[in-house]
Order: C-alpha cells, then sequence, then structure tokens
C-alpha cells in the first residue's frame, strides 16, 4: 500500500476573505424563506390535524435550534418558550390542543427573530449542536 501525503489540499479556487466575510454577516430573510415556508407548512398541517411524522419532525428540529440559539445568548428569551413547545408538542395528537398550537405559533415567530438576529456562522454552529452534539 502506497503512503499517502499528510498535508492538507485545500480549493485553489476558494477565497478565504469572501469565505469569512459571508460568514460574518447577518441572515437575510429572503435566504431563509423556503425554511420558513417548510416551518409554516408543517404548522399548517398540525392545525388541520394531518400532520406526519416528518412535519412533527421539522417542529421539533425548530425547537433543538432554538434552544441553542438561547443556550448561546440569542434570544435567550425563547428557551421558556422552547420548553412549553416541546411538551405541546408530546401532546399533539390528530389536531392538537388550541393552545398548543399557540405555543407553537409563539416559538416560530421567537425563533424567526433569532434567525435574524444571528450571522450565518453562529447559525451553522448552532444547527450542528443541537442535531448532531458537536460542532464541525
Amino acid at each position: 500500500m502506497r503512503k499517502s501525503c499528510r498535508r492538507k489540499r485545500y480549493d485553489p479556487d476558494c477565497n478565504p476573505v469572501r469565505l469569512a466575510l459571508f460568514a460574518s454577516r447577518p441572515t437575510q430573510a429572503q435566504d431563509l424563506a423556503s425554511l420558513r415556508t417548510i416551518e409554516l407548512m408543517s404548522l399548517a398541517a398540525l392545525d388541520e390535524g394531518r400532520a406526519t411524522a416528518a412535519d412533527r419532525a421539522t417542529l421539533r428540529r425548530m425547537c433543538l435550534v432554538s434552544a441553542e440559539l438561547g443556550r448561546a445568548g440569542i434570544g435567550a428569551e425563547a428557551l421558556p418558550l422552547v420548553e412549553r413547545a416541546e411538551a405541546a408538542l408530546r401532546r399533539c395528537g390528530a389536531g392538537g390542543a388550541a393552545d398548543d398550537r399557540l405555543v407553537l405559533r409563539e416559538l416560530l415567530d421567537a425563533y424567526d427573530q433569532q434567525r435574524d438576529m444571528t450571522s450565518w456562522a453562529e447559525l451553522d454552529r448552532a444547527v450542528h449542536r443541537a442535531l448532531w452534539g458537536r460542532v464541525r
């Protein structure tokens, strides 16, 4: 077996200054539109009583990322909402109660504000910590 080179190889087309500036800029609303659409569709399916496991998983991921952002100091006022929303998701059967859906809507609004306040790099770190338990 041949020895492989231990030297790290980088993409020659990568511009580190551009990458650093892109990662430090605040998130833009139009960039997050598709993610917000998926979350709203999941919430609407829960309202109508036809939520699938994928819809509940989407709302659960929203709770996890919002909690991670709150623990990082970005919108810490969302942490009590996260606990109430997770309890509401556990209680949700077909349709769910109206107050449970209201808690989830409040959390979605707080989560949107958190995403608007953070940079791309911080949001990426929070997603990785919440979903995989580590930062890339």
